[in-house]
């Protein structure tokens, strides 16, 4: 079993943006949990440029001096051109405008890290927890973690850097590569460095370096430079990447450059350097919900002006401000859940707005420079060298100096426990004169205390120190389907024909035969037959003969069209199949095991040339393929890119019955429509009547819909001029076989613009092209979609060869299903949607133009969608 932890507030990454806000939370009374993948706290990156707007921030939550008293503060910064050998600007870190204070460091990541972490209460950081997956719980977000924990939480702050599970959930594409890379270094020596306490910044043709000492003993180094395709190659070989930095910077001065030729080869780090796009940061979800991302999961940014991990320490502490005032302890009494998430909504969106712009500056500035420091171009070089040196160099002044300028202190309380602290004296930034809480304050020489009303603790951190759950399970698979519905069903059976094995993953712990009867058209009986179940199916349900159009507005047939006429692709055949015996049928023909059930998928990643499926037992499955099949809520489809299905606004009500007694009815498709509603009755067998009522409900009926009996009594009455010999069958239905549910469908441009498949990845049925059910042509494009699919992947496992060699044969396969799916899917998709506007219009010129003149025309609109076939099962195309 799962283990299940419950959290107020969940900071995925204790990264500098996660432990800021994590600290900041804290010092204002708040607890947090903060996950982290590693099993310890990860220090890469050696050092980094803290400038004067984060040390306000390190004030803030009480950390300033203790990493002033580690580091350097730096006397100005020079710099030189190693082209033309000369120094092209120093400017030193004295008061310029309105602040009075410049105060610049080289610090230590490590020192950083450990010195927001020791202020943290033991059990804050919980390591060894990759989250793999995030689920939404009405007002909670279920966080999935991959040793099979689940955490449920009120917020979720994303602070998971560069590559964010959670800034994916909101909807950020994967940050762009900026084409530069970066190889940082730090090193140590046994005694004093001697070096003058400056940022020393050189350019050269096409890179840029910086020498910069952190104390009296540690030097750190970076270079940044966009590499050749040969140069790339020495991503694998630090000797030769080192050997290559000391021959660009041979015009060095060799008092300074000895530091990189100490640099031991552990010691130094390349990494690609990445970048969001200003109009995402402008655009993209920041906040959605109880859902936010802070630091390089929000904004990463070229390191050009050294404020990466300095405007993740203020969003640590903007973020913790703003939802302190959420969970202020005068919004607990008496609040109710829904209530409180609003607050947390708020707060965030509050959050987001403060720092948005303050991001998209700082991330196309550093962008600018970078492209100008680092340029190649004799004219670009030349202007840098000679005009725009200092401008370049007051830049860094100017983006540290904006934030600090204009912030407002913070608006909140301490609360839930009493918290006696020391902290410097700009804790301003976490308290403020307003403070809802009346602080007794007692300064002393460089500090104060704020002693405040001891509360009581919401409640206790579960403990985490149970006893160890077994180790989660992993398994390899060819190809993994997700979904036991139609469509994955078809699709495996399909494969399992061509003598290709599959794995189909079911999160229900049984087959799931929800929606009782589905009209099977004559598409769907040439998938069916391909797949070898058709006969099986015609034995067991009755072949409809005619569809019968009736107006209940006018009282009169109004179509009465033959069903079994021949059409291009041979005789028409359409029969009501319950969707109980249509899913045996195809789960029958499986081989044992082929079905997992109890198989919820929370989380989809990436490993080569593989895709590891993450399950909420904790299992994780490695596949060559991964097929959606799992419907209209997709996990997969939203891997891929395609957004929740749309809600068209209608909802439908479904119901069967079964008689002791042959039912008496003609074996035909009736038809009734009526003022805003379309309805029909057919039978599936002698015993077994479906019936389907769509329509759009009313503010009063909506309250309705989870209430059967009342949903039996609406149709009833709309169904008041029914021939009584048919509306008997919907007045026997028992209540607990009536289902209403919702009607929902994919956008057209969403179909034609969207990721079908991507790499080995594809979707199939609902969860591919949700669709309105007008045409009834749904479960009949699922069938379609397997028997393609099938087709396409057999061909593709067919072929032997190397890992790559078989990736880029199964991509070709999917994008060859992709192709062949996309427009049959818009076509049916996008008529069955307008198909469904005409017939349930209740407007008078629509239903008149309905019931005279477009009857006939409609009955063969059904006809002619459905003549097609999907072609035959086999692999020697």
């Amino acid at each position: 079993m799962e283990r299940e932890l419950v959290e107020d507030i969940v900071i995925v990454g204790a990264g500098i943006a996660g432990l800021t806000t994590s600290l900041g939370l804290h010092r204002l009374g708040i607890s947090s949990l903060v996950l982290e993948s590693s099993d310890s706290l990860r220090v890469t990156g050696f050092a980094l440029s803290i400038w004067q707007n984060a040390w306000k921030a390190l004030d803030a939550v009480g950390v300033g001096d203790i990493l002033r008293h580690q580091h350097l503060q730096l006397n100005g910064i020079v710099t030189t051109s190693l082209v033309t050998g000369q120094q092209t600007a120093a400017i030193p870190f004295r008061a310029t405008g309105n602040q009075k204070d410049i105060e610049i460091r080289c610090v230590k990541r490590k020192s950083l890290l450990e010195a927001l972490v020791n202020e943290l209460p033991r059990g804050t950081i919980r390591y060894s927890s990759k989250v793999v997956g995030i689920e939404e719980s009405g007002f909670y977000k279920i966080l999935h973690l991959a040793d099979g924990t689940s955490i449920k939480t009120k917020v979720l702050i994303g602070c998971d850097g560069v590559n964010s599970m959670v800034a994916k959930w909101l909807g950020f594409k994967k940050a762009s590569f900026t084409g530069r890379y970066a190889i940082r270094g730090c090193a140590e020596v046994d005694n004093s460095h001697r070096l003058e306490p400056n940022f020393m910044q050189y350019f050269g043709k096409g890179f840029r370096a910086g020498v910069i000492p952190c104390d009296e003993e540690a030097v750190y180094w970076f270079f940044t430079w966009t590499p050749t395709s040969q140069e790339k190659e020495l991503e694998e070989n630090p000797a030769k990447l080192k050997q290559y930095v000391l021959k660009k910077l041979e015009n060095m001065p060799s008092d300074v450059r000895q530091y990189i030729e100490k640099t031991e080869e552990d010691a130094f780090l390349l990494a690609p350097l990445r970048y969001r796009n200003p109009w995402e940061v402008m655009m993209g979800n920041v906040s959605r919900g109880n859902v936010c991302v802070g630091g390089d999961a929000f904004h990463p940014m070229t390191p050009d002006l050294g404020q990466g991990g300095c405007c993740a320490l203020e969003d640590g502490v903007v973020l913790a401000r703003c939802l302190a005032e959420a969970f202020s302890k005068e919004n607990e009494e008496e609040e109710e859940e829904e209530e409180e998430q609003k607050k947390i909504e708020e707060s965030l969106k509050k959050y987001a707005k403060e720092r948005r712009w303050r991001s998209i500056n700082v991330t196309a500035t550093a962008y600018v420079v970078g492209s100008i420091q680092q340029a190649e171009s004799n004219v670009v070089s030349f202007l840098r060298d000679k005009i725009l040196a200092s401008f370049l160099a007051i830049q860094l002044f100017k983006m540290s100096a904006t934030y600090t300028r204009t912030r407002n202190p913070l608006h909140t309380r301490f609360h839930q426990y009493a918290i006696r602290t020391r902290i410097s004296q700009n804790l301003s930034w976490l308290t403020s004169p307003n403070s809802y809480l009346h602080l007794t304050t007692i300064f002393s020489s460089s500090m104060f205390e704020s002693t405040c009303i001891e509360t009581k603790i919401k409640k206790q951190r579960r403990n985490q120190d149970k006893k160890r759950e077994p180790e989660p399970l992993s398994m390899v698979e060819n190809i993994v389907i997700v979904g036991a519905g139609i469509a994955g069903l078809a699709t495996s059976l399909a494969l399992h024909r061509l003598g290709v094995r599959s794995l189909v993953l079911e999160y229900s712990d049984s087959l799931r035969v929800t929606g009782f009867g589905l009209t099977t058209w004559t598409n769907a009986w040439k998938a069916l037959d391909a797949l070898g179940v058709g006969d099986i199916l015609r034995n067991q349900h009755l072949q409809l003969q005619r569809n019968v159009t009736t107006s209940l507005s006018m009282g009169q047939q109004t179509s009465n069209l033959s069903l079994i006429g021949t059409g291009k692709h041979g005789d028409g055949e359409v029969r009501c199949v319950r969707r109980q015996l249509m899913i045996e049928a195809l789960g029958n023909e499986l081989p044992s095991g082929t079905i997992r059930f109890s198989s919820k998928v929370v989380a989809i990643q990436e490993s080569g040339f593989f895709k590891i499926v993450h399950l909420a037992d904790g299992t994780t499955i490695k596949t060559k393929v991964l097929v959606g099949c799992d419907g209209i809520n997709s996990v997969v489809a939203k891997w891929l890119g395609f957004k929740e299905a749309s809600f068209t606004g209608r909802y439908v009500i479904r119901g069967d019955i079964k008689l002791t007694n042959k039912h008496g009815l003609q074996p035909n498709f009736m038809h009734f429509f009526g003022e805003g509603f379309r309805s029909g009755v057919l039978p599936c067998d002698d015993k077994t009547v479906y019936w389907f009522f769509t329509w759009t409900p009313t503010t009063e009926e909506k309250e309705l819909v989870n209430n059967p009996a009342k949903m039996k009594r609406l149709v009833l009455n709309k169904f008041e001029k029914m021939p009584s010999d048919i509306r008997c069958f919907i007045e026997k239905t028992e209540t607990e076989d009536i289902l209403t549910s919702p009607l929902r469908y994919r956008h057209q441009w969403e179909l034609v613009l969207g990721n079908i498949s991507k790499g080995n990845v594809c979707v199939v049925g609902d969860a591919f092209h949700p669709m309105a059910p007008d045409l009834g042509q749904g479960g009949c494009c699922s069938l379609e979609d397997g028997i393609v699919l099938g087709r396409y992947l057999a061909q593709a496992f067919c072929k032997k060869g190397e890992s790559e060699e078989q990736y880029k044969e199964i991509e070709a396969s999917l994008r060859k299903y992709a192709k062949e799916r996309r427009w049959r899917s818009i076509d049916i998709s996008v008529t069955s949607y307008v198909l469904g506007l005409l017939l349930q219009g209740d407007l008078k010129l629509v239903a008149h133009v309905r019931d005279k003149v477009l009857p006939h025309f409609l009955a063969e609109l059904l006809l002619k969608k459905s003549d097609f076939d999907c072609g035959k099962l086999n692999n020697s195309d």
